[in-house]
């Protein structure tokens, strides 16, 4: 089985990038957020949008949260790597 080979570094900054994109996402999601209709003519029209609406808010506010989540544990796994080499070259004495 395979694996992956990253850097702390990486790490950290990926979850930066990510927590960039969750606010991104965020800004997208208030675009919409009054998105309502009663007005365009037709019921089935006013429905449709108003269900789209809907599954649009509940989406991207479950998207928002998952990148959000992600790029925070990036940030604490390179956090936490970064923490535990420095203490492995302090326990072993090299500079």
């Amino acid at each position: 089985m395979g694996y992956i080979d990253v850097t702390p570094e990486a790490l950290i900054q990926s979850g930066h990038q990510l927590k960039a994109i969750a606010e991104d996402l965020g800004f997208a999601h208030h675009r919409v957020e009054g998105l309502r209709s009663r007005q365009l003519g037709s019921k089935t029209i006013d429905s449709a949008l108003n269900h789209f609406a809907d599954h649009w808010k509940y989406g991207m506010q479950k998207m928002v949260e998952k990148v959000d989540m992600t790029g925070e544990a990036l940030l604490s796994a390179g956090q936490q790597y970064t923490a535990v080499e420095a203490a492995i070259k302090a326990a072993s004495g090299a500079p």
